[in-house]
């Protein structure tokens, strides 16, 4: 993929929630995709320049999603985490959502568009100076 797009990290072991992922992001992304909490942190060690984190927190790794968002912590990862469960609903995610300026939370399934708008919002709020192709 092209050094050019900014690169995203979706830590998902459903396909389903990969693919639906892509379909929103890949024109615009460079996407890379780790099945387990231990296979995200060695891709992040391998390629710290990572410009959003995409979390389902229904992922069931024995590690924990507390686990794995320490080790963006000491990894010194100040991106934006996008946390997506199936077990919110739409207006707790929102009041989450509303409430953090690291952690943003989608009821899962989204909106179409909702992801893609979340994710453009966080990137402006970290001053990445990445803008959707007209």
């Amino acid at each position: 993929m092209s050094d050019l797009l900014p690169v995203v990290l979706i830590v998902a072991e459903a396909a389903a929630v990969r693919n639906a992922v892509a379909r929103e992001l890949a024109r615009d992304f460079e996407l890379l995709n780790a099945t387990t909490f231990a296979s995200a942190v060695r891709q992040l060690s391998a390629r710290p320049a990572i410009a959003a984190i995409i979390v389902d927190l229904d992922l069931s790794d024995a590690l924990g999603a507390p686990w794995f968002l320490a080790r963006l912590v000491d990894h010194a990862y100040e991106g934006p985490r996008i946390l997506l469960s199936s077990v919110l609903e739409r207006a707790q995610a929102s009041s989450l959502r509303r409430g953090s300026v690291s952690h943003f939370t989608l009821a899962r399934p989204w909106s179409i568009g909702e992801l893609r708008s979340v994710l453009d919002t966080t990137l402006g709020f970290y001053g990445l100076s990445w803008a959707p192709p007209q």
